[in-house]
């Protein structure tokens, strides 16, 4: 991640956050699938109301699969990139999730955050599923989880 990256992301915070939206930031281990799915999903669905963001505590490559099958709903992607956590260091979010154990376990406390909570979803990326043949291919496991998310969120916002 470049430095003109995080500014930039930054000031998309900042331009929330005078807008009056509710932040919400979303958190995995590698902020490669679910946390990009998740944050893809509310800024399309619900961005008149929230803006998402997404971290990670050991950020690897977005992966190429998550953004084909965002573009499958029409959500376009191709400009996000892996962030860690402490990029927001001293941002105030409405809500923090955590998308993943590992993630609670690493970085456990976000005193930045309005309030926490988790939501847990199987890693695409673990060995146990790619090696377990428990999915037909990696990227309908993608589509799986983007519903799953989709619809987890949804309600999370909903307050349900």
């Amino acid at each position: 991640m470049t430095v003109e990256q995080e500014q930039r992301e930054l000031r998309r915070y900042r331009t929330a956050r005078d807008a009056g939206l509710s932040t919400i930031l979303f958190v995995c281990t590698g902020n490669a699938v679910r946390s990009q799915l998740a944050e893809g999903l509310v800024n399309h669905f619900h961005g008149a109301d929230w803006a998402a963001f997404s971290a990670g505590t050991m950020p690897m490559e977005v992966q190429k699969d998550v953004i084909k099958v965002m573009k499958e709903i029409n959500i376009d992607l191709t400009d996000h990139w892996s962030k860690h956590v402490g990029l927001f260091d001293g941002c105030t979010f409405d809500r923090v999730v955590i998308l993943c154990s590992d993630a609670g376990t690493r970085c456990p406390d976000f005193p930045y955050a309005g309030r926490k909570d988790q939501m847990n979803f199987d890693d695409p990326l673990s060995p146990e599923l790619l090696a377990g043949g428990i999915c037909f291919s990696y990227r309908s496991r993608i589509r799986s989880l983007r519903n799953e998310i989709q619809k987890a969120v949804a309600k999370y916002l909903k307050g349900g």
